[in-house]
């Protein structure tokens, strides 16, 4: 009322000063009062297309009211003008976003939406005073999340993540939150690996190499720090013994006609053989036979005149080879007397020199006897002595 009020005086105020001016001319005054929305237009027969974002677009607004003038130029040289008024009252329409959130399983039913899924949506109204509205849901619906994680440590870690604190092998649940607000529920299925403390006692034979990450060779104590297929830390020990593997060497004579048969050899020939054996240990043995073959041979003709070269009955290999170190020599002469007799002959003057014993050319006879643990040898024959 106190608006209207001000405004006739303003109208009051503007006529007077138009008759001031002009005191032939006549004022007519025209009021219009109406209502819309704020989304709509008004016109009539003065005012066109008034709407509440051009209301003064070609129109003189004063006190709030939108004023037309218009001015009528009578045939006796008089105006007549005529003043309209429209006051006009905009109710409100509305063109509103809603940002929403809910979660999986639950629906937004406010402001008339019955919704369920992530999207926008629109719902159209009308307000008490009858402005058609637009309400815009943009509708977000949030994920709950069940996830199990399986998850191994090693004893005497803790497993730490997502919220979790544990050092036991077991199934553990937390209730979370997500970032819409959401429940969600994850699982921990949790392995807790030992690390491992083995101990090796093993051999080896010499020469060998004890491998599997250690390379030894020699008796001993070794430690490895190995990971497991865990990634645990682990210590594997290793106990070394070294067997031993012989190389030996065995001298041996036989007389010749013999064959020498100990240790797996069957050899009959002065020679080197090898046998490979295994020990109860199982190492690799060789056993090398160095075997001499023995054989003494006499001779039939003495010539004992001083020049070195058979001066002597020489037994050959007798004395080189210790063929028969027990012997018997026993020197006849044709008449059967005796003329030498030694035992064990060791060395080249235990030997018959027919200059020792005065022995003149001629034929003698001879018997020698040899004994020695694989042949018993007699034998007998003669030799002559020439000077």
């Amino acid at each position: 009322m106190k608006s209207l009020l001000k405004i006739l005086l303003g109208l009051f105020v503007f006529a007077v000063s138009i008759n001031n001016i002009n005191a032939q001319d006549e004022l007519i005054l025209d009021t219009t009062y109406a209502t819309i929305c704020n989304n709509e237009y008004y016109s009539d027969e003065n005012f066109d297309s008034i709407s509440v974002e051009d209301t003064i677009g070609g129109y003189y607004a004063m006190y709030g009211a939108v004023v037309k003038i218009v001015c009528t130029i009578m045939p006796d040289g008089t105006d007549i003008d005529t003043m309209y008024y429209l006051f006009i009252s905009f109710n409100s329409s509305y063109n509103d976003t809603i940002n929403a959130i809910i979660c999986d399983g639950e629906v937004y039913s406010q402001f008339g939406f019955n919704e369920n899924q992530t999207g926008f949506y629109t719902q159209r109204h009308q307000t008490v005073l009858g402005c058609d509205s637009i309400i815009n849901l943009n509708l977000i619906v949030g994920q709950n999340y069940n996830d199990t994680i399986f998850a191994s440590i090693c004893n005497g870690e803790t497993y730490s993540m997502y919220g979790f604190s544990e050092t036991q092998t077991g199934v553990y649940t937390h209730y979370f939150q997500s970032m819409y607000g959401c429940d969600s529920i994850i699982t921990l299925s949790l392995v807790v690996n030992d690390p491992y403390f083995d101990t090796i006692y093993d051999t080896i034979c010499q020469g060998d190499i004890y491998e599997y990450g250690f390379n030894a060779d020699s008796s001993g104590t070794y430690v490895q720090y190995l990971k497991t297929q865990f990634g645990c830390d682990s210590i594997l020990t290793l106990h070394l013994w070294v067997n031993p593997s012989y190389y030996d060497t065995i001298k041996a004579e036989i007389y010749k006609g013999n064959v020498y048969t100990l240790f797996g050899f069957r050899e009959s020939v002065t020679g080197i053989y090898e046998q490979q054996h295994q020990t109860y240990l199982g190492c690799d043995s060789i056993i090398y036979l160095d075997l001499q073959v023995d054989n003494v041979m006499f001779p039939n003709v003495v010539t004992p005149n001083g020049d070195g070269i058979n001066d002597v009955f020489d037994i050959h290999n007798l004395i080189e080879q210790n063929a028969f170190p027990e012997n018997e020599l026993i020197i006849y002469s044709r008449q059967g007397k005796l003329i030498y007799n030694v035992k064990n002959i060791s060395k080249e003057t235990d030997l018959w020199d027919p200059n020792k014993t005065s022995s003149p050319e001629g034929t003698y006879f001879y018997r020698f006897l040899g004994k020695r643990s694989d042949k018993t040898l007699e034998y007998v024959g003669s030799v002559e002595v020439l000077r």
